[in-house]
């Protein structure tokens, strides 16, 4: 378990530094070092992320910079796609 957290910090720490997204590299990690199925290591991945879209959006908005006009057309436009992804046949 300590090795999946200094593993997730190494990984946070490089990539914040050039901009990359963590998940490029932190899913092949759980895969590969630790066993886990692709679908566990997607699960692991979107939940770490889902703390810093949090705290990223948190703080956005108390600085008034969220333009929701603009999200809320995307959110129009993202949600029925993902649906239609979800549910369209193989």
């Amino acid at each position: 378990m300590i090795e999946l957290i200094l593993l997730s910090l190494l990984i946070a720490t490089v990539f914040s530094m050039v901009g990359l997204v963590g998940g490029v590299l932190i899913v092949p990690a759980l895969v590969l070092l630790f066993s886990l199925t692709t679908q566990q290591a997607v699960g692991v991945s979107l939940f770490a992320v889902m703390f810093t879209t949090i705290s990223a959006t948190l703080t956005y908005a108390v600085r008034g910079k969220i333009n929701y006009r603009v999200g809320l057309l995307l959110d129009t436009l993202d949600v029925p796609g993902a649906v239609v992804g979800r549910t369209s046949p193989r």
